[in-house]
């Protein structure tokens, strides 16, 4: 029987000479001992290479040093302490996390600014506001608190009996006055509708107070193209509203107070605009178009023409959850974020972006001048075709 002894050590406690060579696809040894071998490593070294050649193997070289050669297959057998069974080598991912932790939560970067609280609120009485994408989700639950504090709200549906229904729940279920309900209807899928109630709402309300840019969809898992030619999440989620904004602009007051609320998501910042194939024919991906429509509604709220701002509500109990995770707040509780960038004493900042509450920066593409006006140019050519 062998005796296994501590790797580096001779019987006689002399540190050994060791080489090696492949044989064959094993592994050849020769330990030496200084003093108890005739000859020399290099001589001993020599003597194996014949039997090396022989077999014809390329690879086979002398090794310097305690330097080992074995074979992808060969175990591995190493003095595992406590007893560990030998086993084959194989490589092991090993992942570094950081964790996060429970009380302070995941590190954003800030922007110095204030938060909004309840106390900041304010009556709204004589305040004519849209919402688009009004009959669930966010879009209800922020007209239902907006028409709560008094102002006029215009409830925007794919179809005007959804719209209608919309109103009627909240004159159910809140207890809202009629009066302060108008139902407007036009399917974004259709730059054409979207122009009609454009010059509807110029009609009958020429005082536009605020604008909330929150109708969207979720890209379908194939690529979809509208009549008008365009991606549909591209154009229902931005096109869209940048054409009903710059229809709007006659409305839209310049006083104090009036702004554009875009609900926009953090996945912006995933996001890059896909200048040469802004449709995505090419290469399509359901989360990459989604994304790349939060991007442009973002960056069209640093547009100088307008006074607006984007704010990502947080992950809502919507059509849209399964975008971001499996569960996620009420979509009342999210509203409360967008209400709250519709009230005048709230004071904002054109382009501005929020998480929720807070002022935090955006994706900084978001920001760029020029990216600005590319964007710009290429809506201008994209909606023109009906516009």
């Amino acid at each position: 029987m062998r005796t296994l002894r501590p790797a580096g050590r001779s019987p006689s406690g002399k540190r050994p000479c060791t080489s090696g060579a492949r044989m064959g696809g094993g592994v050849a040894l020769v330990r030496g001992v200084r003093g108890g071998f005739h000859g020399s490593c290099e001589q001993r070294m020599a003597s194996l290479r014949p039997a090396a050649e022989s077999r014809r193997d390329p690879s086979c070289a002398s090794l310097p040093g305690n330097a080992r050669v074995r074979s992808p297959l060969t175990p591995t057998r190493r003095p595992w302490p406590s007893g560990r069974r030998d086993s084959f080598r194989r490589p092991v991912l090993r992942i570094r996390t950081c964790p996060v932790s429970p009380r302070r939560g995941r590190r954003r970067a800030r922007n110095p600014g204030w938060t909004m609280s309840d106390q900041d609120l304010s009556p709204l009485p004589g305040r004519t506001v849209l919402v688009t994408g009004a009959t669930t989700g966010i879009g209800l639950a922020t007209a239902r608190q907006l028409a709560e504090r008094g102002a006029t709200v215009l409830l925007h549906g794919r179809t005007a009996e959804e719209a209608r229904a919309a109103a009627d729940r909240l004159i159910a279920t809140a207890g809202i006055d009629a009066a302060r309900l108008h139902p407007v209807a036009a399917d974004f899928t259709h730059l054409d509708e979207v122009e009609s109630l454009a010059n509807q709402v110029v009609v009958q309300h020429p005082h536009l107070d605020v604008l909330v840019n929150n109708a969207g969809i979720a890209a379908p898992e194939r690529h979809t193209v509208t009549t008008d030619g365009n991606e549909i999440a591209f154009q229902v989620n931005f096109l869209a509203h940048y054409l009903l904004t710059r229809l709007l602009e006659p409305a839209l007051t310049s006083d104090p107070g009036g702004r554009v609320v875009n609900v926009s998501s953090s996945l912006h910042r995933t996001a890059n605009i896909q200048w040469n194939d802004p449709q995505r024919a090419r290469r399509y991906s359901r989360l990459a178009a989604y994304a790349q429509s939060q991007l442009a509604l973002t960056v069209f709220a640093a547009d100088p023409r307008v006074t607006a701002v984007s704010v990502h509500p947080g992950v809502c109990a919507t059509a849209l959850m399964p975008l971001y995770a499996h569960e996620g707040v009420t979509p009342a509780e999210g509203a409360t974020h967008v209400a709250r960038l519709c009230d005048p004493a709230v004071e904002i900042v054109n382009g501005a972006y929020y998480d929720r509450a807070e002022r935090v920066a955006p994706a900084p593409v978001a920001t760029e001048d020029r990216t600005i006006k590319r964007l710009n140019r290429l809506a201008d050519l994209l909606v023109g075709r009906t516009a």
